[in-house]
């Protein structure tokens, strides 16, 4: 067999300037070969490693006289077999076709690019370190970049309204990329990005995109320097007004630059979207008294090239770059493009992509809880019916956490096709698999090995691109997730949980998910009722809670807010209903739950009391009391001196009077359950 080596390089080993991209769009690409003869391939793999292959999946490169070759088991060099449409080989090609292990020549692409992800493992202090503000009101800088031979053809008005405007409905749009983080924050995040330029940098663009002799970009980060310098002298850029945090350190700089770029299949001279920073590449740039560090890039148009039109891109390769500033990884795996993690269910993995880039997909529930939008429960071990809608509009999910290893856990979401999540292919339960690892995190290196850290199970037990739909529960007749269903609930180290997931449902109107957690209400724990704190003082209190008749102990969970954070206390295996807490912080804010064991079993947390420390009332005892309900008003009858106080089912107190004569009259204002302590004594009341 020849042996052929690239004359155009199409497999990339990128250098660490390009450390966290987007996966290459995996569109179809049509090209004709020098005979006349046309070839389907699809652009593969990411800025470390990318490359080209057929409709049937064998990689292919294109040899010093045109024509796209198959390559050998090396994954480096190319075969003498000129490639064709699987429908157009002879029986000639497909015999020559045996000596090429398809797996083989994957894995030596695959080695090419593992080199260049370890250097990144180099910097994930610096990573952790660099992650942007993700609450707030805070301004975010873009520059619009113009190269000597390549301009911009979009009116800077079109990219500031695709970027802040409320509602932007271009190409097909449902929002701006300041709609799409106030959507996933619920608020929480509001960025205005401040749009400036287009600036005119000084050399063409294959001096920056250019691929050198290993398909490494050349030089993007003299771009970006170039580029910042020239927006504070021409354009007046004030950079201090971007370090939102004050640590002398500007968030982030997000550059997007003239024409199409090579993730999408443009040329080799464009640049691959990407996020890094400055000083990892030698530069040392300070601007207004700011390090200029962090920096991302995406281009202005999408598309393959010229003949695919000059439409703007949609915000979804910025959204999946600016989100790397905020601290979120890549999601996809690279290592193999066989194999699935989350693909178009994740921003950070194939959803930038959805409806063209113009309606990414929104935020799952890991990714909202990791910028601190939401937390995400654990059901622990009380067996429930669980109920969840729309992670989009609730922020709600749950987690079940391998008892031996508390990073590792499958979360559970309800996801549906509207919003920004209405070009995903199917709706219903999502559970995703979660093995953390901070350094795996740190250095953007989760879903590159055998075994993946972060991954969607699909319901259908096929993990590929081409079966998207199957991925939800419930799927045909697939409605648990168990130790012994298939796919199992089998966590990252192997270990294989029996905590089973049965029973679920989906409401297509409502869009919302049911499913019974260790055999559901059958089998639930009766929760305790948490009581109204006694014997307040400014530095104690005793919490107290009903018995419950079949519970072996229970867990009493205190914490406190005095507008700072604070650690919460656990006392578990308490078999007792009360518990005196002393030493707290004067003129705080508590609050406690308590949840009843019962065998292996717990169950879900009690009401929410809450307590104003040094906020107790001198009261004294009472023996003989009674405690009933008249038209609206509670009567408390007894002998002896003190004081009769009235909470809610919240703990809340709504009524309180000293015991005069024997009797103290209360009006709770409402209908409803209410209790009431008078000394030592507790009574529960209905008002009607």
């Amino acid at each position: 067999m020849t042996t052929r080596f690239y004359f155009s390089l199409l497999v990339g080993c990128v250098m660490a300037a390009s450390v966290y991209g987007v996966p290459a769009r995996r569109t179809p690409l049509v090209v004709t070969q020098p005979d006349g003869t046309q070839l389907t391939i699809t652009l593969m793999g990411d800025e470390f490693v990318h490359y080209y292959v057929t409709n049937d999946g064998l990689p292919v490169g294109i040899g010093e006289d045109g024509f796209y070759y198959y390559l050998n088991d090396d994954g480096a060099t190319l075969s003498d077999i000129v490639a064709k449409n699987p429908d157009d080989r002879s029986e000639t090609d497909q015999q020559l076709l045996e000596s090429i292990d398809r797996a083989a020549a994957l894995d030596g692409l695959n080695r090419r690019g593992m080199v260049q992800r370890a250097k990144r493992k180099a910097l994930p202090q610096q990573r952790a370190a660099r992650a942007a503000t993700t609450e707030g009101d805070i301004h975010g800088l873009i520059l619009l970049v113009n190269f000597s031979d390549v301009k911009f053809v979009t009116p800077v008005e079109d990219v500031e309204a695709m970027m802040n405007e409320e509602g932007y409905s271009k190409n097909g749009s449902i929002g701006s990329a300041r709609d799409y983080f106030i959507d996933q924050s619920g608020g929480k995040f509001s960025p205005t990005f401040d749009v400036v330029g287009p600036i005119d940098l000084p050399m063409n663009m294959a001096y920056y995109g250019g691929n050198d002799s290993r398909g490494n970009d050349l030089r993007p980060e003299q771009m970006v320097a170039q580029a910042c310098r020239t927006a504070s002298r021409q354009f007046d850029v004030d950079f201090s007004r971007y370090d939102n945090d004050g640590d002398g350190v500007l968030d982030l700089v997000f550059l997007i630059y003239a024409g199409y770029n090579e993730a999408e299949g443009a040329e080799p001279n464009t640049i691959w979207p990407h996020m890094f920073y400055l000083t990892a590449t030698g530069q040392n740039l300070r601007i207004d008294g700011c390090l200029v560090d962090t920096y991302a890039c995406t281009s202005e148009l999408t598309g393959d090239g010229p003949l695919s039109g000059q439409r703007l891109a949609g915000i979804g390769t910025f959204v999946h770059e600016f989100s790397h500033t905020l601290g979120l990884p890549d999601f996809y795996n690279t290592d193999n493009p066989d194999d699935f993690t989350l693909d178009v269910w994740s921003v950070m993995d194939y959803g930038n992509y959805n409806a063209d880039g113009y309606v990414p997909v929104g935020y799952s529930a890991y990714e909202r809880a990791f910028c601190g939008w939401t937390s995400i429960r654990d059901l622990g071990v009380a067996p429930q019916a669980v109920t969840l809608e729309n992670v989009a509009k609730s922020f709600d999910a749950c987690k079940i956490v391998n008892p031996d290893d508390e990073n590792e856990y499958f979360i559970f979401e309800s996801r549906a096709q509207e919003g920004w999540d209405q070009y995903l292919p199917s709706s219903g339960l999502m559970i995703t698999s979660v093995a953390y690892d901070q350094d795996a995190w740190d250095s953007n290196d989760l879903n590159n090995g055998s075994k993946k850290r972060v991954y969607v199970v699909a319901a259908d037990n096929i993990y590929n691109g081409y079966t998207l739909a199957g991925d939800l529960y419930p799927y045909m007749d697939n409605d648990a997730f168990t130790a012994s269903s298939r796919p199992a609930m089998q966590t990252y180290s192997g270990a294989v949980l029996d905590r089973p997931v049965t029973a679920i449902t989906k409401d297509d109107e409502t869009q919302t998910v049911t499913f019974d957690y260790l055999g559901g209400a059958a089998n639930a724990v009766p929760v305790p009722v948490a009581l109204p704190a006694g014997e307040v003082t400014p530095t104690s209190f005793v919490a107290s809670w009903e018995p419950v008749a079949t519970a072996d102990s229970y867990r009493l969970t205190v914490w406190m807010t005095d507008g700072e954070e604070s650690d919460t206390t656990v006392y578990d295996n308490l078999t007792v209903t009360e518990m005196p807490l002393e030493g707290l912080v004067e003129g705080a804010n508590y609050y406690y739950t308590v949840a009843a064991h019962q065998g292996e079993y717990d169950s879900v947390e009690s009401n929410v009391i809450s307590v104003h420390s040094g906020s107790g009332i001198a009261s004294g005892e009472m023996v003989d009391v009674s405690v009933y309900a008249v038209d609206g008003t509670i009567i408390v009858t007894g002998a002896g001196d003190a004081v009769a106080a009235v909470y809610d089912l919240a703990g809340v107190r709504v009524a309180s009077s000293q015991v005069v004569g024997g009797m103290a009259r209360l009006v709770p204002g409402a209908p409803g359950i209410y209790v009431v302590r008078v000394g030592e004594t507790v009574r529960k009341v209905v008002v009607d």
